[in-house]
């Protein structure tokens, strides 16, 4: 078998695999394959309890391709999920391109909701991605993000629905406690459409201590009468920052309010600047503690 650690840094095609039926016997199930997007192994793992090997992927772009698998059955699925391919005519696509191909492949994906999402930092006028990291000690991935700062939640739906009129019925649902953040949007996204983007502004608040973690919950599900059927969920996890800016002015604020006592208490009669040592030492402990008020909901 080749070691796990020479397949870090190799190219990986995530494949869907059709016909996979737990309930028939492995030699008499006939499985399709479709190919899905692009992705980088970053790290493989074996685990001795469950027998299980676990890989951490960085993905990449969807793409359309052809595929050429190994001749030998046991080499492939549904015997083994895992293995070499050829992979040839490489043609990059969209997110909502792929998953039309993938409902229209396997038809039992039909009455389903699908999202897709990014998360973006604010800056100015213009947005930039925030790349995924991961966590090796959860094997999971988060966002890291800093405190006081403005994001935005960018999501692509699509739903496999034939019936237009049950559009409605397909909702997203926004789930978190509003500790670290908060999100401008309803808690649950109705689009009664086929397709369509949403975007959202997530906002971090400040947080007490030098790191704090919290995490974000969407569920795609439909809605009929009292029935709710769920499709399925994300946790999207954060890993929020204190702001070295924040942190900065937080400093300077507090400097001010030192100066300024300063010059108060080193007021005298005797000298002519009475006054002026007064009138300045207050603007500048006014002026502090406005901004620690503003900007830290702090009292001085």
């Amino acid at each position: 078998m080749r070691s796990l650690d020479s397949l870090n840094g190799r190219e990986a095609l995530i494949v869907y695999v059709k016909g996979n039926n737990s309930e028939e016997p492995m030699e008499q199930r006939e499985v399709e394959f479709f190919t899905t997007r692009r992705a980088t192994v970053k790290g493989a793992r074996a685990d001795k309890q469950t027998e299980l090997v676990h890989f951490s992927l960085e993905l990449a772009e969807f793409i359309n391709c052809d595929v050429v698998f190994p001749v030998e059955q046991f080499a492939k699925p549904p015997y083994q999920f895992v293995c070499e391919a050829q992979v040839t005519t490489i043609v990059s696509t969209n997110w909502h391109s792929k998953i039309e191909q993938l409902v229209s492949f396997d038809d039992t994906l039909c009455g389903h909701l699908f999202y897709y999402f990014e998360i973006k930092q604010l800056v100015g006028g213009e947005s930039y991605a925030v790349d995924p990291g991961f966590d090796s000690h959860d094997d999971a991935s988060y966002f890291s993000v800093r405190e006081g700062e403005s994001y935005q939640l960018d999501l692509s739906i699509y739903i496999s629905e034939s019936n237009a009129a049950d559009f409605e019925k397909y909702e997203c649902k926004l789930e978190y406690d509003q500790k670290d953040f908060l999100i401008s949007n309803p808690s649950s996204i109705v689009i009664g459409t086929e397709k369509d983007n949403r975007r959202y502004k997530l906002v971090t608040k400040s947080i007490d201590g030098v790191q704090s973690f919290d995490y974000l919950k969407i569920l795609a599900q439909k809605t009929d009468g009292t029935v709710v059927t769920p499709f399925y969920e994300t946790i999207v996890r954060f890993y929020i920052r204190k702001s070295r800016r924040r942190a900065v002015l937080f400093v300077l604020l507090i400097l001010v309010n030192l100066v300024g006592t300063t010059f108060v208490a080193n007021s005298k009669d005797s000298t002519g600047f009475l006054i002026g040592n007064i009138a300045i030492g207050l603007f500048l402990v006014v002026s502090s503690a406005l901004g620690l008020y503003y900007y830290f909901n702090k009292r001085s």
